[in-house]
Order: structure tokens, then C-alpha cells, then sequence
């Protein structure tokens, strides 16, 4: 949920924010989902971060090839670029406070990044199921002179996949253009 304190540092502090990207990011409130699957989610997300959870991946990644379009060394760097993600969050028993507590963070006045004066960029997939694609719409259309860049597929890593290079490069440019001292 790093997409509502974004937004509120760029609000608060226009002074020390040269630029703004959000990607697949909250900008308003999520509605609650049912408790049942809150939990069923942090365990998942528990399950992909074992060793057990990088297999799952490799073979859903495997099963996906047709649809991917990528050659065979594309996909596997893929794969292993989300694996190392994967690894990077562990151990998820640790952040289950911090994910109960993520539905309350979109809990603010979303109407106040209409004030919002720097240079925005928003990178969101329509095929997102954690933040829906509404979202990045939704800051794209909320803050003055912001630009969305739509991504077909990826869902909510949409940026770790070649499919989206040409969106990662737009990012980097959009970096260097507003970043460079």
C-alpha cells in the first residue's frame, strides 16, 4: 500500500518530491473484502514465498508459455526474476500486521490529490486482481497533468515481465527526464 503515502508525501512535501510514479498503486479507498478472504491472501502469499510457492510459480510460468509469446530463456529469466522477488519477501509471517493493517491505509481523502503539483506517472495492468485497474485510472484522471501508461498484461508485477519492457523503458525515461540533478 505504498500508493496512498505516496500521494500524501507529494501533497504535503512538494518541496522534496521532484517527481511521482505509481505503480499499480492504491489512490483511494479499497473496499474491505471478506475476512475469509483477507486471510486466504496472506496465506497464499505465505505459500508462494516457500520453496514450495517458486515451484507453483515455475509451472504456472510453464503453463503460460502459449500465451506469453516469449522464447524459452525469456521466460526463465522471468521466472527467476520472480522467484528472487519472491524470496525477497520472506518471511511473510512477520508482515501479518502489516497486511491486516493495509485495507485501513486507502482510508483517506483521495479528493485532496487534485492539489498534487509535480510530474506524475502511473504504470497499472488491466489484468491487476490485487488493485484494480480503476485505481491508476482513477490518479491518472485526479491529478493535474498526470500521464497513464495502460499495460495489457502482468497483473500487479506487470513490470517484472518483457511483455512490458517498452512501459519499463517509458519509467525510466520519465526518471532521468525529472530526476537527474
Amino acid at each position: 500500500m505504498g500508493g496512498p503515502s505516496s500521494l500524501l508525501f507529494a501533497l504535503h512535501y512538494p518541496q522534496r518530491t521532484k517527481s511521482l510514479v505509481m505503480i499499480s498503486a492504491a489512490s483511494h479507498a479499497i473496499p474491505p473484502r471478506p475476512a475469509i478472504l483477507a486471510t486466504i491472501s496472506m496465506y497464499f502469499l505465505m505459500i508462494l514465498s516457500s520453496g514450495h510457492g517458486a515451484f507453483n510459480v515455475q509451472k504456472a510460468s510453464g503453463c503460460a508459455r502459449s500465451s506469453h509469446g516469449g522464447s524459452e530463456a525469456t521466460l526463465t529469466r522471468e521466472v527467476t526474476q520472480l522467484n528472487a522477488f519472491l524470496e525477497s519477501i520472506v518471511p511473510m509471517g512477520t508482515r501479518r500486521n502489516g497486511q491486516l493493517l493495509e485495507q485501513h491505509m486507502s482510508e483517506y481523502d483521495a479528493e485532496q490529490i487534485h492539489n498534487i503539483q509535480v510530474p506524475t506517472l502511473v504504470l497499472h495492468a488491466r489484468d491487476d486482481t490485487l488493485v484494480s485497474f480503476e485505481q491508476g485510472e482513477f490518479t491518472a484522471k485526479n491529478i493535474p497533468g498526470a500521464q497513464l501508461i495502460p499495460m495489457e498484461k502482468g497483473g500487479h508485477l506487470a513490470l517484472m515481465f518483457n511483455i512490458n519492457a517498452g512501459a519499463r523503458e517509458i519509467l525510466l525515461g520519465f526518471l532521468e527526464q525529472y530526476n537527474s540533478r
